[in-house]
């Protein structure tokens, strides 16, 4: 997923996006905490993290930046697995909701994630997983918390195996 998300944000217009992304900086910690979520209705078999980010010309398997990782379905917690691939966890039973604390991580040639007081800086293979089955279709990043409720909506251009790209539209 190749997306910037840092000072100046993009309004988004009302339109059913296949899944919102909430994402709280926790500011002492220099972490922040996503909270994907599934609009469908629909439960997800797995959940996958980037192995890499276009660019970088590197592996950096980002599911080992991320931890504090629960999955639901239907509010209600529910069973994963996490075999030797760390970018991929596989729900036996579906879940429409995964909740995981990413950790300041960098790529080659920039920060993935970056908390600081006054700014929070975000570049999406660093942070952003995705539910299988629903990568091609259109999301919603959430930042509460922020003078003004930020929105952006991203639309995955290509869904390629272990990352997705994706770019910011309104």
């Amino acid at each position: 997923m190749k997306a910037l998300i840092a000072a100046s944000f993009i309004s988004l217009a009302t339109v059913a996006a296949a899944a919102d992304y909430t994402v709280d900086p926790l500011i002492s910690t220099k972490q922040v905490r996503v909270s994907v979520r599934l609009n469908s209705g629909q439960a997800a078999t797995e959940f996958r993290m980037p192995a890499w980010a276009p660019g970088d010309y590197q592996i950096f398997n980002y599911g080992t930046k991320i931890e504090q990782v629960s999955f639901t379905l239907r509010g209600r917690p529910t069973r994963f697995t996490q075999g030797s691939d760390r970018n991929l966890w596989t729900l036996p039973d579906g879940a429409d909701r995964v909740s995981y604390v990413v950790n300041e991580s960098r790529g080659n040639f920039s920060p993935n994630l970056r908390v600081t007081p006054g700014e929070i800086f975000i570049s999406g293979p660093g942070v952003f997983g995705w539910f299988e089955g629903f990568a091609d279709e259109r999301h919603t990043v959430l930042l509460p918390g922020t003078k003004e409720m930020a929105a952006v909506a991203l639309n995955p251009l290509e869904s390629v195996g272990d990352y997705a790209r994706f770019s910011a539209k309104s």
